[in-house]
C-alpha cells in the first residue's frame, strides 16, 4: 500500500509549531524540512512552497491529527 503524504502551507506549519515563517524557510533551505512547489501562487504571482507534514516534529504531527 502506498501512503499519501500530507502537504501543508507555511501558515499551517507556523500554526502547528509556533515557528516564524523565516525559520520554516531556513529549515527547508537547509534540508531539514521536505518541501515542494505549490500548485497555487501568492496574490503577487510568486510561487509558494508546501511542506511535508511527516518532516515536522512529532508533536506538530499529533497536533495536526487532533484538529
Amino acid at each position: 500500500m502506498i501512503a499519501m503524504k500530507t502537504w501543508i502551507s507555511v501558515r499551517g506549519v507556523t500554526d502547528l509549531t509556533g515557528w516564524h515563517p523565516q525559520h520554516v524557510r531556513r529549515l527547508a533551505r537547509e534540508g531539514q524540512l521536505q518541501h515542494r512547489p505549490s500548485k497555487s501562487a501568492r496574490r503577487d504571482g510568486r510561487g509558494q512552497r508546501e511542506y511535508a507534514l511527516s518532516s515536522l516534529p512529532v508533536e506538530a504531527q499529533l497536533k495536526f491529527l487532533k484538529q
